[in-house]
C-alpha cells in the first residue's frame, strides 16, 4: 500500500514513537506491583494491540480502525485515572465518590469533562454508524480516508462484482456497477501490481461478456503466477469462449497436471476437444469428469451427444450396426442426464 509512507529506523517519527512507547512500557513494568491503574492501562493496550500489530503475529492487514477497538480500552483507563488524580481531587480522608450523585456534587470539574467527552464520542459514534451499513458503505468510506490503499479498492471491486449484490439491480444499473468495479480494479493496479486484481478484473469482464478483455487480464496475471489454479483455468475458460481451442487445451493440461482432481478443468478439456470434433479425447475427458463426479449431469449429456454424433457418422458410412450401438449408448446417457436434472436440448 502507498497510503502509509515507509520510514526507516532512523526517521525522527519512528524515534519519537519508540521513545514514547518504550517509556510507557518501562513505567508500566515498574509500577504494576503497586497496582497502578495507569500501569494496568498501558499493559492492557500493549497486550491487546500485539495481536494485530504484525510484529508478533502477521495478520496480513496493515491498519484498520477496528484493530484499536479493544486496545482503546487501555487508553480510556489511563485517561480516566489521570482525570481522577488531577481534576477536583478529594483529599478528605475516607471520602468516597461511588455514586454518580456524589461524584457530580463533590467533583464538578471532573463530571463536566466526562460529560463533554461522552457527548463528543456519542456524536462521533452516531455519525460513523452509516459507514457500517454494509460492506459497500464500509469500503467506500475506506477509499475516502485511505485513497492510496490498494486493498480498499480491490475490496470494493470484489463486493460490487459479487452476483449476490449487483443482480439485485435492473440490467442497465448492473452494467454501471460492473463498470465501476472494473474501474476500482484498475485504480488498484495503478497503486500496486497485485496479481489478485488481474483475476478480479478478468472475472468482471467475463461477466460482462467482454471475453477479449477478460482474456487479456487473466493472461497477464498468469504470467506473474503461472501455477495459480484460478488464473490459469480462467485463461483457458475464456479461450474456449473465444473458440480458440488449440490455445486452451495446453493450458488446461497444465492445470490438471498441477491439480489432478479439478473437475472443471477436465470438463473444459472435454468441451474443447469435442468442439474440435476430436470425439475420442472428448469422451476420454468426459469420462474423467464422471469418474470424479458420477452424477455430473452436463458431462453425462454431452457424452450422449458425442455418441449420437458418432452414430450419425457411422450411419452415413453405411455401418448400420455400429450406428445402432452408438445411438443406444447416446440414449442411455440422455436418460441418465435427465435423471440427474439436466434439461435436454
Amino acid at each position: 500500500t502507498k497510503q502509509l509512507e515507509l520510514v526507516t529506523i532512523g526517521d525522527w517519527r519512528f524515534l519519537v514513537s519508540f521513545v514514547i512507547y518504550a517509556g510507557a512500557l518501562v513505567y508500566a513494568l515498574m509500577r504494576i506491583k503497586q497496582r497502578d491503574w495507569i500501569s494496568f492501562g498501558i499493559l492492557f493496550f500493549f497486550i491487546s494491540f500485539s495481536v494485530t500489530s504484525n510484529i508478533i503475529i502477521f495478520g496480513g492487514t496493515h491498519f484498520a480502525e477496528r484493530f484499536m477497538y479493544a486496545p482503546s480500552l487501555g487508553f480510556c483507563i489511563i485517561i480516566a485515572e489521570l482525570l481522577n488524580r488531577f481534576v477536583n481531587k478529594v483529599t478528605e480522608k475516607g471520602k468516597q465518590t461511588w455514586s454518580l450523585n456524589t461524584l457530580m456534587k463533590t467533583r464538578p470539574g471532573l463530571s463536566t469533562i466526562v460529560i463533554v467527552i461522552t457527548l463528543l464520542f456519542a456524536i462521533k459514534t452516531v455519525a460513523q454508524n452509516p459507514v457500517w451499513t454494509d460492506n459497500i458503505s464500509l469500503f467506500e468510506n475506506g477509499i475516502k480516508v485511505s485513497p492510496l490503499s490498494y486493498r480498499t479498492h480491490v475490496a470494493l471491486a470484489e463486493d460490487l462484482s459479487n452476483p449476490k449484490y449487483y443482480t439485485k439491480f435492473p440490467p442497465e444499473e448492473q452494467k454501471k456497477i460492473l463498470a465501476r468495479a472494473a474501474n476500482e480494479e484498475k485504480i488498484c493496479l495503478s497503486i500496486y501490481n497485485d496479481v489478485i486484481a488481474y483475476n478480479y478484473l478478468g472475472n468482471i469482464y467475463y461477466m460482462e461478456g467482454l471475453y477479449d478483455s477478460a482474456y487479456y487480464y487473466f493472461n497477464v496475471g498468469r504470467t506473474y503466477d503461472p501455477n495459480s489454479r484460478d488464473m490459469t483455468f480462467n485463461t483457458a475458460l475464456v479461450l474456449n469462449k473465444l473458440k480458440r481451442y488449440d490455445e486452451a487445451i495446453p493450458i488446461l493440461n497444465h492445470v490438471v497436471a498441477l491439480f489432478p482432481d479439478y473437475i472443471e478443468a477436465y470438463y473444459n478439456l472435454a468441451l474443447a476437444f469435442t468442439m474440435k470434433v476430436d470425439f475420442d479425447n472428448g469422451l476420454k475427458y468426459f469420462s474423467k469428469v464422471l469418474e470424479l463426479d458420477p452424477k455430473r449431469a452436463d458431462a453425462t449429456y454431452y457424452t450422449g451427444k458425442i455418441y449420437e454424433a458418432r452414430g450419425k457418422e457411422d450411419e452415413a458410412r453405411g455401418d448400420k450396426d455400429k450406428a445402432r450401438n452408438e445411438n443406444d449408448k447416446a440414449n442411455s446417457y440422455f436418460a441418465k442426464a435427465k435423471e440427474f436434472g439436466f434439461k435436454l436440448q
